[in-house]
Parts: C-alpha cells; structure tokens; sequence
C-alpha cells in the first residue's frame, strides 16, 4: 500500500525561485504608483498574478520600475521583463533583487540602477547545472506521464528565458556563467532529499539505505493519519546562494544602460552586506558570492 501511494504521488519538482530558492513563495507583494513616471513593486514574483497587478499601474506616462523582491516564478518574472522592454521602463533596486527578479526583471531594464547597499543577485537558470527536474526513478506508467508534463513545462519556460535574453541582445550564457562563477566561489551545501507528506516536509539525507528511511518515514505517518499527498524533491547544493556581479561582469555579457551600480569594495564589505540583508528578511540562510579575487 505504502509503495503504491509513493509511486503514484511522488512528484519531481524544481525551484528557480524564491531567495529560498525551494520554499513556495508567501505570494506577498504590493504595487503602487509613486508618481506619473514611477511605480513600485515589493514582494515575491508570483505567477498569475504579478504580470497583472503591474499592468493595472503601469500607464503610457511611467518610465521606471522601482523593485524589492526575492525572486519567485521564473516564467513571470520572464512575461515582466518582456513588458519592460515593451515600454522601454529601467529598472531600480531597492535593497535586493534576486533569482527571478535579477535574472529576468533587471536586465530587461532599459536604464538599471542598484541604489547604495542594495544587491543584485543572480540564482539559477533554465540550463544551469542545478536547474531541472529531479526525483527517484519509478516505473509506474502515471509516475511517467506526471514526470513526462513537467519535463515539457521546464522546457517550455528554458525557452521563454532564452527567448527574452535574445530579446535582449544579452549573451546567452549570462545566467549559466553567473551560476558557474557562484560553484567556483562557494562550496555546495550537503545534498538531501525533501520528503512531503500531507504538507509535513521531513529530509532524508541521500546515500546507503535512502529507501528504508523514506519507507520508515512514511510508516510513521501512516501509523497516525492518512496518507493524502506524497511529493519528493531533491534539494539544491546552492539553493540558498546568490551571485552578485560587479559592473564590469555585467557589461561583458551584453548588459548596458547601467545609470548608478553600487558595488562592495572586498569580501568583508559584501559579508557585512550579507548581514544587513538577512537581518532586513529575517533569514540565516542567504550566502552572497562576489567578483573578488581569491585569497591567497
């Protein structure tokens, strides 16, 4: 009963999103008009819905996005940066703007402008490493077909980023090299699995007897209550890093129409940075990556 359930509900899923970057988005923003040439957006990029609230704001006579955001959907992220380009809007960060919201928002600026200690910080990509789905092989033929639909929605959205990037005249391996330079830089974090179950998550490291423990976990659930849902995701080694980039990085790649980029000096001034934003979130696991040379 237990391996039916499991082989039936166990779900790949993939993340490029959140600053968590493999928690669900609170789907919390807000969106308002500064004044005729200016709005504001803070929050999450959620999918179905941000695209929209920033079209009610958005008129003929605004010029800049002022933006707050850890990220979130990457296909939405994707449709706003094709509305900046349409309006020819630039962009300004505000304290952070990561994952989805640098990667497909602030290079779709026409003008960028990253204020005095605020960070830009580049997560993930449609053909990185890490991106994709991943999950233990079953036979199961709907295990199949589910694992198949995804697959085509990952490919779907692969194609969206690669498009806005053409769009953008940007180099195409911009966000594969940002996630390479933060591998180099950072060391990964310990790989596990996340085990859902009716909405409890529970990790299981990976390795010898990988299978017993998720058996043993979902017995133990199964002793209490009902099993309804069972999703598997593997986490990812770099889910909680970011890859800030220097002026320079950006310009080599494509980028333009930088107006002001505020930039640490060294390492210590990007941690001290690193501080200041995890207090400003609310969160320890945020790991900033820079262009700084290595010590020696």
């Amino acid at each position: 009963m237990l391996h039916t359930i499991f082989s039936r509900t166990c779900l790949a899923l993939f993340c490029f999103g959140t600053f968590s970057f493999c928690h669900a988005a609170s789907e919390s923003f807000r969106v308002y008009r500064l004044n005729s040439e200016t709005v504001v957006y803070r929050g999450d990029i959620v999918a179905k819905k941000s695209l929209r609230a920033l079209q009610k704001y958005i008129t003929k006579t605004s010029k800049i996005l002022v933006i707050t955001s850890l990220g979130g959907d990457l296909s939405e992220g994707v449709k706003i940066g094709n509305l900046l380009a349409d309006r020819a809007m630039g962009v300004e960060v505000a304290g952070y703007c990561m994952s989805s919201c640098a990667n497909n928002i602030f290079l779709a600026g026409r003008t960028k402008t990253l204020r005095p200690d605020s960070v830009v910080g580049f997560h993930g990509s449609s053909r990185s490493t890490h991106a994709g789905p991943s999950s233990v092989e079953q036979d199961d033929e709907e295990k199949g077909a589910s694992r198949g639909k995804l697959i085509a929605q990952f490919d779907r959205m692969a194609t969206e980023e690669a498009q806005l990037l053409q769009r953008l005249h940007l180099d195409p391996d911009i966000l594969v090299e940002m996630m390479d330079r933060l591998e180099n830089k950072l060391p990964p974090n310990e790989v596990h699995f996340v085990l859902t179950v009716n909405g409890k998550k529970i990790e299981i490291a990976d390795g010898d007897g990988f299978d017993q423990r998720i058996k043993s976990a979902l017995e133990e659930i199964a002793s209490k209550e009902a099993l309804k849902s069972v999703q598997l995701s593997r986490a990812n080694p770099y889910g909680d890093a970011v890859f800030f980039p220097n002026q320079q990085t950006l310009e080599s790649f494509g980028v333009t129409g930088i107006k002001a980029y505020f930039y640490p000096t060294d390492e210590k001034q990007l941690q001290q940075l690193e501080e200041q934003i995890k207090k400003r979130i609310g969160t320890s696991k945020l790991r900033f990556a820079g262009d700084f040379p290595e010590a020696e």
